[in-house]
């Protein structure tokens, strides 16, 4: 898969989610003036779960609402999905702090990011890539993946892009040994993350 389908697949799973997130909470809000009832929140909890937020999280998610909507004492349906967006925006907020690295003096800084094809390894690394450069940060990327069509090529793409070497070697070329040379490598020139 190349990047640009890995970024519109992406894309079309994240646009899937809200849409099903919004259509269901459209259809649980219109046209109600009052406050939700138990049946309403269990249908919001259904929605939730039905837009892959999760069975625990949607639960969390409807036990917080229901506890401020009884302290608050709601008028309206339109008050309780301000709470609801409220709420999304708190569990995803600690996800967009500022990512340190526990122990700078010992570098470089070495993270594997591992998974199963399709799921965004190549990607995320490029993300974390230009977050540690963006926080005055040394980094290097490592092409370990050389088994799958392509990756060396997208690894390379997204080193280019961002100004990041790429330590890589041919196709089918043992895993262990690409690690071993990129952190050779990162020490030779000081790098800050591997």
């Amino acid at each position: 898969m190349t990047e640009a389908q890995e970024k519109i697949d992406l894309f079309t799973r994240l646009g899937r989610t809200r849409a099903a997130i919004s259509e269901g909470l459209s259809g649980l809000f219109r046209g109600k003036q009052a406050v939700a009832d138990d049946s309403d929140f269990d249908e919001l909890e259904d929605h939730l779960i039905m837009s892959d937020i999760g069975v625990e999280a949607s639960a969390r998610i409807v036990g917080r609402l229901r506890a401020q909507a009884t302290k608050e004492c709601l008028k309206s349906s339109q008050q309780l999905r301000g709470l609801l967006k409220e709420e999304l925006f708190q569990i995803l907020q600690p996800s967009v702090s500022t990512l340190d690295l526990l122990d700078r003096a010992a570098t470089p800084w070495v993270m594997v990011i591992v998974g199963v094809n399709g799921v965004g390894k190549t990607t995320t690394a490029a993300k974390l890539a230009r977050r540690f450069t963006e926080q005055g940060m040394t980094v290097m990327l490592a092409a370990c993946d050389t088994y799958r069509a392509a990756a060396i090529e997208q690894l390379g793409v997204w080193g280019q892009r961002l100004g990041v070497p790429v330590i890589a070697q041919e196709y089918g070329a043992d895993a262990a040994a690409v690690a071993h040379d990129a952190l050779n490598a990162a020490r030779a020139r000081l790098v800050d993350v591997l």
